[in-house]
């Protein structure tokens, strides 16, 4: 049996660029031509697809009135803080209040030992008896050298000398009266008493400690109720203050009409808002500032006492007067890059723009644009990450809330 070459047998099973269909086969002819005319096919159904812009949530540039807001810090302080002394010299008897509490107005707060003012008090009473028991002896002396005298039995010496004594007792009534007094004062001074109702720090002295009149402090109170809101006025600031007072927006009279907002320490806003009451004449060249301050309620709970404390640092706010037709765009369409603040807008032809803009105070949601941007203009506040300048696009128009007011903490 005669074998065939190898190489033979490789040709039967491979296919060159010049073999004829006839060499292939029939059945593996077929499939072939099956496959050439589908791929025929695909590249013919193959077309390029056309570019669908991208679609963006757009809010209008809309004129609003808004409130103008200064960001400032400030210190509580009580609005009466008085050290308080005794008024005479004494030894500690009695302590009627607890340290740390609030005390109504004429409420007991110490004794001193009344027991030598009684004294003294009794003392002078007695004394101004003996003077009019001898006030009277001494009018009737004087009557009785009148009397003498018109007859020519005493000398005009002697009744001259009457009418002096006379003259010396009722001196001696007076003073008597005024010692009196003093010694009542001294002894009432000995019940210390609240001059106000606020609320009573650290007691210093102990019981039975010696007290020195106007000298040593026996505790503070503290009046709680309004407090005083302490901060400082930038230059700039308060030449913002008068060119809004030039253009009309603000009062030429601020104190007693500007109105503040403190921020407590969870970022929550204090419910009740305080007036502008003084604004000083005179900036402070070390610090370029201007001391101002506010009065604000701080109305005692039963049960929590009073929500603001004396010496608390708080952020305030300032309203300072109202601009009327402000630019406000959502905060959310703002983005920065190496020319500054800029947002996309959508201009003519549905095409994206870049334009920087200049911004003022944040109002809610929203921030005021001084610059860059015109009335109705549509800037692009979601998708930003789909676009680019010159890019047409499909717009489709958010709902914009209106902004509620500045209480929102920033």
């Amino acid at each position: 049996m005669t074998r065939r070459p190898s190489h033979e047998q490789n040709d039967m099973h491979t296919f060159h660029p010049g073999m004829s269909m006839r060499r292939l086969g029939p059945p593996l002819s077929a499939a072939l031509v099956f496959l050439l005319l589908a791929g025929c096919n695909s590249k013919d159904k193959q077309a390029p697809a056309a570019h669908t812009p991208p679609t963006v949530i757009v809010a209008g540039a809309s004129p609003q009135s808004v409130p103008i807001v200064m960001h400032l810090s400030g210190t509580l302080q009580a609005v009466t803080e008085v050290p308080l002394r005794s008024r005479v010299t004494g030894y500690l008897m009695e302590q009627f209040f607890v340290e740390g509490t609030p005390v109504k107005e004429g409420a007991a707060l110490y004794l001193i030992d009344p027991r030598p003012f009684q004294a003294q008090l009794d003392f002078e009473t007695a004394q101004l008896a003996f003077d009019q028991a001898n006030l009277a002896f001494r009018k009737a002396e004087e009557k009785r050298f009148k009397t003498m005298a018109a007859k020519g039995a005493a000398s005009r010496e002697r009744l001259d000398s009457a009418t002096a004594h006379r003259g010396e007792a009722e001196a001696s009534i007076a003073r008597d009266k005024a010692n009196i007094e003093l010694a009542q004062l001294n002894l009432e001074f000995t019940h210390i008493t609240a001059p106000f109702a606020g609320w009573v720090q650290i007691s210093q002295p102990d019981r039975g400690d010696l007290v020195r009149a106007n000298e040593d402090i026996l505790t503070t109170l503290l009046k709680l109720d309004p407090m005083y809101v302490i901060f400082n006025l930038s230059r700039r600031q308060l030449f913002e203050i008068q060119d809004l007072q030039h253009r009309g927006l603000v009062p030429n009279e601020i104190v007693g009409k500007l109105e503040v907002e403190v921020l407590l320490p969870n970022g929550k806003t204090y419910p009740h808002r305080g007036t502008l009451d003084f604004v000083g004449a005179r900036i402070d060249p070390s610090t370029d500032t201007l001391l101002a301050r506010a009065t604000i309620p701080n109305p005692v709970d039963a049960q929590h006492g009073v929500e603001l404390i004396a010496g608390q640092y708080v952020p305030v706010r300032l309203y300072v007067g109202n601009e009327p037709d402000a630019l406000l765009i959502p905060q959310k369409a703002m983005m920065q890059n190496q020319l500054g603040t800029f947002v996309y807008v959508v201009g003519a032809g549905e095409k994206v723009e870049s334009r920087v803009i200049e911004v003022g105070a944040s109002h809610g949601g929203s921030i005021v644009v001084t610059k860059g941007l015109h009335k109705g203009e549509r800037v692009i506040v979601d998708g930003t990450q789909k676009v680019r300048e010159g890019m047409p696009v499909k717009a489709k128009s958010a709902v914009t809330p209106t902004p509620t007011d500045e209480k929102q903490d920033d």
